[in-house]
C-alpha cells in the first residue's frame, strides 16, 4: 500500500521537464564490494542529497525496527552505515549484520542495502531468496514513506521563496520610485543652484567692473 501511495503522489516531481525521462526509483539488484568480495545488495538512486538521506534512514530503522545504525550522527558522516548483530525482523529472527552504503551521485544519492546474515554469508537471491526480498521491502517501504514528506517540504520551501522573492520585488519597486522622487527634486534644486551660480558670477563682474 505504502508503495502505491508513493507512486501516486510523487509523481509529478519525478518528471523531468521537456519529456525526459523520469527518476527511477525502484531498487534493483547491484554489486558492492564488501571484506574484501562482491556482494549482492539493493540499490536506488534518488534525490535527496546524502546527509539528509542518511539522517532520516537512520530515523526510519530505529523506529520502525528499533536498530540503531552507527556512522551518522554527531561528528559522524560515513559513507556506510552499519548495525551489526543486530535483529531486523523483517529480514531475520536471528543477529545479523545490517549495512546501508550512501553516496552522492550525479543527481543526489545512491542508496546500496545488503545484510550478512553469518560470517561471510550474506543475503542474496539464490542462497538467501526471502531475507534478500525482504530488504527490497524494507527500502521500497522507506521510500514510500520518506520521498512524499522530502519533496512537500521541496515544494514549500519552493512556495516560500516565492513569496520571499515577490515580497522584495515589491520593495525594490517602492524604493525605485521613491529615489526616482527624489532624483527629480534633486535636479530641480541643482538647476536652481545653477541658476544661483549664475547670478553670483554675474553679480561677481560687476562688482570687479565697479571697483
Amino acid at each position: 500500500m505504502k508503495r502505491y501511495i508513493l507512486y501516486s503522489i510523487i509523481a509529478a516531481f519525478l518528471t523531468i521537464p521537456f519529456g525526459l525521462k523520469a527518476q527511477d526509483i525502484t531498487p534493483s539488484e547491484g554489486i558492492i564490494a564488501h571484506n574484501d568480495a562482491p556482494r549482492a545488495c539493493w540499490v536506488v538512486n534518488v534525490d535527496p542529497e546524502p546527509k539528509t538521506l542518511k539522517k532520516a534512514w537512520k530515523d526510519y530503522v530505529k523506529d520502525d525496527f528499533d536498530v540503531s545504525l552507527k556512522g551518522i550522527g554527531f561528528l559522524a558522516n560515513r559513507d556506510l552505515l552499519s548495525a551489526e548483530e543486530a535483529v531486523v525482523r523483517p529480514i531475520s529472527p536471528d543477529p545479523l549484520n545490517f549495512y546501508t552504503h550512501i553516496v552522492e551521485d550525479v543527481n543526489g544519492s545512491e542508496i546500496k542495502v545488503f545484510a550478512e546474515l553469518n560470517p561471510g554469508d550474506y543475503a542474496n537471491r539464490s542462497d538467501h531468496t526471502g531475507e534478500f526480498r525482504a530488504m527490497r521491502r524494507i527500502l521500497e517501504d522507506f521510500l514510500a514513506e520518506y520521498l512524499p514528506t522530502y519533496y512537500q517540504s521541496r515544494v514549500k520551501d519552493a512556495e516560500n521563496r516565492m513569496v520571499e522573492l515577490a515580497d522584495e520585488r515589491e520593495k525594490l519597486k517602492k524604493e525605485i520610485s521613491r529615489d526616482s522622487e527624489r532624483i527629480s527634486s534633486l535636479e530641480e534644486e541643482i538647476e536652481q543652484r545653477r541658476l544661483e551660480l549664475q547670478s553670483n558670477q554675474d553679480k561677481l563682474k560687476l562688482a570687479e567692473s565697479k571697483l
